[in-house]
């Protein structure tokens, strides 16, 4: 009889142990899920605050905002970016005009667009650079220039590809068009070159000699009436075309039969007293390619009218 009472007892205490771990196991489960969710408002809070949503406040132990909640807010923008979720990052910050929550978004978009680039992942850096541009916000010169440098080091068209797709609409940075330019000049990228030209006369990127000197060999070569037009624009914007370049000009001129910009060159160095012995020999040259050998003949007389001396291989042209 004692026997049984105590085995009913040794059960009824064994039942109520099972019973007390299950409810501090609900009770932890359940303390685990508010410290979870109260952090994770914190992190919310913090992040609005810095994006300039909320009025700046003091969280006590979870830190004043400027030292977590910067990273945080960048992080939860940059991860809704990734996901796909652009359309509710700028519904967020359609009215969000302040100084600080725009200086967020400038460091989003740039971390995702260059993250974008290393990662070879150059139409998803294209397309954020076209959203950052559509937010307002100009688009760093040199992420453009870290773009274009990528797209040059894989396929042939990708700098081709990357520029259709900004579309004229984010701006190109000076050494861009340069880089570019210089490019086109030594592939003989006639069709590229005239692409740029269009795009640097929209943009106000002509004025600098970086940008004229490859266009005006392109156009020299191609026998387009634009070379003309640019050497004159140089002009008027202050540049100076040194002896070498209109040299190189009027060489190139003679390879592309362009005897019209020839002329215009000459015209030039003639109105600054810069007609010397290689100049003459050069135009000679370009005479000869263009078949009109009777005005190569006529070098000669002005080549000694200048008070030159013609040399051997004047004479042997």
């Amino acid at each position: 009889m004692a026997s049984t009472m105590d085995m009913s007892a040794i059960i009824m205490v064994g039942g109520s142990d099972t019973a007390q771990a299950s409810k501090a196991e609900t009770a932890f489960s359940a303390a685990v899920d508010e410290l979870f969710w109260f952090g994770l408002g914190i992190a919310i809070i913090q992040g609005l605050v810095y994006l300039g949503y909320l009025p700046s406040m003091n969280l006590g132990l979870f830190s004043p905002i400027g030292g977590r909640g910067k990273k945080e807010a960048q992080c939860v923008v940059e991860k809704m970016r990734s996901t796909g979720m652009e359309d509710k990052v700028q519904e967020m910050g359609r009215n969000a005009n302040y100084p600080q929550a725009r200086s967020a978004e400038v460091h989003s978009f740039t971390s995702a667009i260059r993250g974008f680039i290393k990662g070879g992942e150059l139409d998803a850096a294209v397309q954020q650079m076209l959203l950052m541009q559509g937010r307002g916000l100009d688009v760093p010169p040199k992420l453009v220039m870290e773009l274009f440098k990528a797209a040059r080091s894989v396929e042939s068209n990708a700098v081709q590809h990357a520029f259709d797709g900004l579309g004229g609409i984010v701006q190109l940075p000076i050494e861009c068009f340069s880089m570019l330019l210089y490019d086109c000049l030594q592939h003989e990228d006639y069709k590229f070159a005239r692409q740029l030209d269009r795009l640097a006369c929209a943009q106000n990127k002509h004025g600098h000699y970086s940008v004229y000197e490859p266009l005006l060999k392109l156009f020299a070569k191609s026998g387009d009436t634009r070379a003309g037009e640019i050497f004159r624009q140089m002009q008027l914007d202050g540049n100076f075309a040194s002896e070498g370049l209109c040299g190189s000009l009027l060489a190139r001129s003679g390879e592309g039969r362009n005897l019209c910009f020839a002329e215009t060159v000459i015209d030039y160095l003639r109105g600054r007293s810069m007609m010397t012995l290689p100049i003459f020999k050069t135009l000679m040259k370009a005479y000869a390619c263009c078949g009109r050998y009777d005005l190569a003949c006529d070098l000669y007389e002005q080549v000694l009218a200048a008070g030159l001396e013609p040399d051997h291989v004047m004479y042997g042209c």
